[in-house]
């Protein structure tokens, strides 16, 4: 839409160029015009053969209407990046798909790293939810960052991380897997040492779990080995089924 700026101004304007022109030219003009259209007012004086001749324009003023910038908001998808960041603050560290270290790890991002801030946890151990330079998001402890800029707002963000699922760390090479519990002394194949195996089961005593291996050889089986020649590792807390 247009509007003057100030009419009263452009009236008082208007009328005063009129009062001291019209005598001046009165023996060669017939009387004034005065048009109105989007561009402002023209004012012309009407010559004795008709024509007209512009006295004065004064254009109109544009309304510029100004979009106010949303608002920020979060939500539990964290769509909105904050205004600060954080330098990773050891050799490495792992990102993970939920605040803690019970969550998988899907990324990991080298010492001195800068990572943009979305979000924190809301429990007692303080996790950041972060966005890396490939746009995968997850969760870094706080205890290895260091805080540039202001991130007190940082929303909550709710985790649907995923557990990681409890292991068999199997030390030494030659550890034999059998294919059932009690067996009859005839190991399926002999575990590579130094590797963590799932655990899908358990005997009622926990004395033998069931895992998902690789052999030596390279052949991928399931099969039981004694509890005692590994080290379980189960962060999540994890409860095994009874599988024999």
């Amino acid at each position: 839409m247009l509007r003057f700026q100030n009419l009263r101004w452009l009236i008082v304007i208007v009328a005063s160029f009129i009062i001291m022109t019209v005598p001046a030219t009165a023996q060669s003009a017939t009387g004034l015009d005065v048009e109105i259209d989007e561009t402002g007012v023209s004012v012309f004086r009407i010559n004795a053969d008709g024509s007209q001749s512009l006295i004065i324009f004064v254009p109109a003023l544009l309304e510029t209407v100004v979009e106010a910038p949303p608002e920020n908001t979060f939500s539990t998808s964290a769509d909105v990046l904050l205004h600060g960041f954080l330098i990773i603050n050891t050799s490495s560290l792992n990102v993970r798909s939920g605040p803690g270290t019970e969550y998988t790890v899907i990324a990991t991002v080298a010492g001195g790293e800068e990572v943009g801030v979305v979000g924190r946890n809301d429990g007692r151990e303080f996790w950041w939810y972060v966005e890396l330079d490939n746009g995968t998001r997850g969760w870094i402890n706080n205890i290895h960052t260091l805080i540039r800029g202001d991130l007190s707002d940082a929303p909550i963000i709710m985790s649907s991380g995923t557990l990681v699922q409890p292991t068999l760390y199997i030390g030494y090479a030659g550890n034999p897997i059998f294919p059932s519990v009690p067996h009859k002394g005839i190991a399926v194949c002999t575990l590579p040492g130094q590797v963590e195996f799932p655990i899908v089961g358990r005997t009622s005593q926990s004395s033998w779990y069931q895992i998902v291996a690789t052999c030596e050889d390279g052949r991928s089986v399931t099969g039981w080995i004694q509890a005692e020649l590994g080290i379980v590792r189960n962060p999540a807390g994890i409860e095994f089924p009874v599988t024999n």
